[in-house]
């Protein structure tokens, strides 16, 4: 439902890609001795953690100006309209397992081109980043309560809204639901995989 748009990778060194493969793995070499690897990693996440390497380094309190933040690079819109409001007011104040829990509700909203270059190289998908490691306190049941006092359609109402708008009927947001519900509503055609915020408000009275 909205696109997180996060930063594409930039080019590295052949030692710095040496090094994260070594972090990913769970050890940093250092003097050709392995040794524990850093808090970022410690805390567990699997394929999260690899999404986060590829991201930032593995640096969850990681905010740099570029408009994205946090290990796994939320943009702020992003950030709230997965929930992640309940936990900090800004990705990188809230802890390496409430940014993978509100990263899971992004993944169920928009799927792994959330993150269109580091999910093929983390081999992220829907199955495994749903399971993958850490977790906030009673963040699945949580989540439903967030969603819907945040504006965030659920999967229910997505299906409601798409037999409304004449869209098949799947429960993912994509182009055909945001082209039909545009229409639906009168709004000029984005041409967005996303809701806009206008476009969100009129969806919640037809998914009513």
């Amino acid at each position: 439902m909205y696109n997180a748009k996060h930063r594409a990778v930039t080019p590295v060194s052949k030692a710095r890609r040496t090094f994260m493969a070594a972090v990913v793995g769970g050890a940093t070499i250092v003097g050709g001795m392995a040794v524990g690897a850093p808090q970022a990693q410690a805390a567990g996440g699997g394929v999260w953690d690899r999404v986060a390497a590829c991201e930032s380094g593995g640096n969850w309190k990681i905010s740099t100006g570029n408009g994205y933040h946090g290990g796994l690079q939320f943009s702020r819109s992003s950030w709230r309209a997965a929930g992640g409001s309940r936990y900090a007011s800004m990705p990188h104040h809230a802890t390496k397992a409430q940014q993978i829990a509100v990263a899971k509700n992004l993944l169920r909203m928009q799927g792994p081109g959330a993150w269109p270059v580091c999910s093929r190289k983390a081999g992220l998908t829907r199955s495994n980043g749903a399971s993958g490691g850490g977790s906030a306190v009673a963040a699945s049941r949580s989540t439903q309560r967030v969603t819907s006092s945040k504006g965030v359609l659920s999967r229910a109402e997505v299906r409601k809204l798409q037999r409304k708008v004449g869209a098949r009927a799947d429960g993912i947001v994509g182009p055909e639901t945001v082209r039909k519900t545009e229409r639906r509503l009168g709004i000029r055609l984005s041409g967005k995989r996303y809701l806009s915020g206008a476009a969100l408000t009129g969806a919640h009275r037809l998914a009513r």
